[in-house]
């Protein structure tokens, strides 16, 4: 469903068919078609990302006609379930972004292997299609059962299950073989060179890693309250703008900052006061350059609205800001269906040190060079003017945390979310 916009053709094939005990297998890649908005634009510049599940039903009367037995669509879209235990299939609680999907892919889709969602689950829908996916960061393997009428060219049974992969060294006999693996786990086979070449890696980043680079007060969460703030985030967004806010090295000093959610992937939480670098690496792996840019208040507070509006996830992307820049939201407005409908921001709620934002002020904004290139429907930072790269966004946080030890979790006032 990826398509070049020059030549209407697909970038990649949209399937492959394998044969497998003499009936043939479908295998449907589906990238989704809100991808641009979670991306780099500059990335898929050139293409058009077509709807999941009419690109897949489009598909299927073609592969029936080639004499597949089975259709299984793989999509990077999952869902979650509230099960506590592996492979509880009665799946409580199960939600999530893929299922409005799943349910509209035609009948003879057998199988989806979905991901994104880091969660482990066997699901069947209603219409009887198997929803999987295997945890993540490969902590588990999903084996799939299927019993296929070979005459008839049909599934008479599916069934799946989630395997815990072992992959550490584990004891073995005198023959060699693997002793004490509990029932139902995986095991990978050791591939020596594979481990001497990451072990070499870890031993070369070790050094870096391991330097201690400040102390924390107390630990800082990437975990946003009900109105979208994180501490971790509010220290960020503050290390933003130290970084950018020196008249010596920048155009113009900066007045407010602005980071993605998605930007930080992992929070300082687990009670370790000491902060090393390998840990901030952790936080921002992406090596994104800062971005410093004038925008109008107006386009501040367009800004601000675009959180909600789609393709944003429902519930919003809330943006973490630095210290000095606060507003207020309202949780009864409805979020925007398109660009230019939202009205959550309360009017009169966004501020700079207390002093109401003007329509028609310039205000000197930075953020990530994801961000600025309009990533995660951000749109508003491409129409920045007077922009200036910056250095390094991990240099500039390893430069805040020196600086500013020992930090402490910021109070969480600058969004306000109201009804």
């Amino acid at each position: 469903n990826v398509i070049e916009t020059a030549t209407d053709k697909p970038l990649l094939p949209p399937y492959a068919v394998k044969t497998v005990g003499g009936v043939k297998i479908a295998l449907i890649g589906i990238t989704l078609k809100g991808a641009p908005a979670v991306v780099t634009p500059a990335g898929v510049a050139g293409l058009r990302f077509d709807d999941e599940a009419e690109t897949v039903n489009r598909l299927v009367p073609e592969l029936k006609q080639q004499g597949v037995a089975s259709i299984v669509v793989l999509m990077h879209q999952g869902a979650e379930s509230t099960a506590d235990v592996v492979n509880d299939k009665s799946c409580p609680g199960f939600s999530g972004e893929a299922i409005a999907i799943v349910d509209r892919f035609a009948p003879e889709v057998d199988v989806v292997v979905t991901g994104h969602t880091h969660d482990d689950y066997i699901c069947t829908r209603p219409d009887g299609k198997l929803m999987t996916q295997a945890g993540h960061y490969g902590r588990m393997a999903t084996k799939i059962d299927l019993l296929i009428d070979p005459a008839q060219r049909k599934v008479t049974g599916k069934d799946a299950n989630n395997h815990v992969v072992v992959n550490a060294i584990v004891a073995t006999d005198a023959k060699g073989a693997t002793t004490g693996l509990p029932a139902g786990y995986a095991m990978l086979s050791q591939q020596p060179v594979l481990e001497a070449m990451v072990e070499r890696y870890a031993a070369l980043t070790a050094k870096q890693a391991n330097v201690v680079v400040a102390r924390i007060a107390a630990p800082l969460s990437r975990k946003q309250n009900k109105a979208g703030e994180s501490v971790l985030g509010d220290v960020v967004a503050d290390a933003y703008l130290a970084g950018t806010s020196d008249a010596a090295y920048h155009a113009a000093p900066a007045q407010v900052a602005f980071v993605n959610p998605g930007g930080l992937r992992n929070g300082l939480s687990d009670g370790d006061l000491q902060v090393t670098y390998g840990r901030l690496y952790r936080i921002h792996p992406f090596a994104n350059n800062l971005v410093s840019m004038d925008l109008t208040g107006q386009q501040l507070l367009r800004l601000l609205e675009q959180q909600w509006e789609q393709p944003q996830p429902p519930g919003g992307r809330i943006l973490s800001v630095s210290n000095g820049f606060t507003y207020v939201w309202d949780a009864s407005q409805p979020e925007g269906a398109a660009a230019g409908e939202g009205r959550r921001v309360v009017p009169g709620s966004v501020k700079l040190h207390g002093v109401p934002i003007e329509p028609d002020k310039t205000y000197r904004v930075t953020t990530n060079s994801f961000l600025a290139a309009g990533g995660d429907n951000f749109k508003i930072f491409t129409l920045g003017t007077k922009v200036q790269d910056g250095s390094n966004d991990l240099d500039m946080l390893t430069a805040y945390f020196r600086s500013s030890q020992p930090i402490a979790p910021p109070e969480r006032k600058r969004i306000k979310r109201i009804n």
